[in-house]
């Protein structure tokens, strides 16, 4: 929920910004406030982060396991070796949820600008209440996965991201402020199916002692190669 409260107060500054400010005022510094307006808040996660206390099974395997520190320094072999199913699963996983999520995060607001005609201060008011949606909604699937199973959600959220890949953009492609809405619903529908419930699902593939490596192995490797390159993709098929 906390990312996509930051996506939407991310766009909503950057709107009160532009706002404020004359084009020529944007280009000289103004682009420059929001990353100074971060800065701080980076600090402030840094330290969050770094308080933040271990899961109670890693405790209680740090207490109860010896070797445990030692499995842990000699581990990224010993993963890569025994856990290669659980990594390339994981990785397909990540990817599932990050290509959408770049696209829709990350590409989007210059799609709206650049291809479909809205000026900048409409392609962010576009995408604020959607973001604001897909916050309000994950915990409702979260919920959802208690009922029906982790698989089951990341399954049909799958599917359904190649079945409305396309009518989400042909919408978008209308031209309509109402039909563009709907697009990016749509995509963000896709989305909350995958991100509701990768935080539980992902770290349950591998053992306490080797699941922080693992992790962040799949995680960041899926993200980078697949996920960041989403955007430069759909560019390439565009054109």
């Amino acid at each position: 929920m906390s990312s996509y409260i930051g996506f939407a107060t991310a766009a909503a500054l950057a709107t009160i910004v532009e706002l404020m400010l004359t084009p020529e005022q944007m280009l000289d510094f103004g682009w420059r406030i929001c990353f100074w307006a971060a800065l701080p808040l980076g600090i402030i996660g840094l330290v969050l982060r770094t308080r933040v206390k271990e899961s109670s099974t890693f405790e209680a395997a740090k207490e109860h396991n010896a070797e445990l520190q030692q499995e842990k320094r000699g581990s990224l072999k010993t993963i890569c070796k025994e856990y290669w199913p659980q990594l390339l699963i994981g990785s397909a996983l990540v990817m599932c949820a990050q290509v959408t999520g770049f696209i829709f995060a990350t590409y989007m607001p210059s799609y709206l600008t650049d291809n479909l005609g809205y000026d900048t201060l409409h392609g962010n008011i576009l995408l604020i209440p959607i973001f604001l949606l897909v916050a309000a909604c994950l915990p409702f699937f979260g919920l959802l996965s208690d009922k029906v199973g982790r698989k089951t959600l990341m399954l049909t959220g799958a599917i359904l991201g190649l079945i409305l890949a396309i009518p989400a953009f042909w919408l978008m492609m209308l031209g309509h402020v109402s039909t563009t809405l709907i697009g990016l619903f749509l995509m963000s529908l896709v989305l909350m199916f995958q991100i509701s419930v990768q935080p539980s699902a992902l770290p349950s593939l591998f053992p306490t002692h080797h699941r922080y490596a693992a992790m962040a192995l799949i995680f960041n490797l899926s993200a980078t190669l697949l996920g960041a390159t989403a955007g430069s993709v759909v560019t390439v098929l565009e054109s």
